[in-house]
């Protein structure tokens, strides 16, 4: 454990999480039918909004 870990309520009494969200390739091991997801995007009206931040004063 981390001795620098000040969340902890104890000396050497803690824990980090890692979440590894990099494409993985097939030469790696992947091989879930379908391949890799899609990008996802906006739909029309976030990105109507999105347009528009300065008109709305935010």
């Amino acid at each position: 454990m981390d001795h620098l870990d000040h969340a902890s309520y104890q000396q050497f009494w803690g824990g980090k999480a890692g979440i590894d969200a990099t494409r993985k390739l097939p030469e790696e091991g992947y091989t879930r039918d379908g391949g890799w997801p899609e990008m996802v995007a906006p739909d029309p009206e976030t990105a109507t909004v999105t347009r528009r931040w300065k008109e709305y004063g935010l």
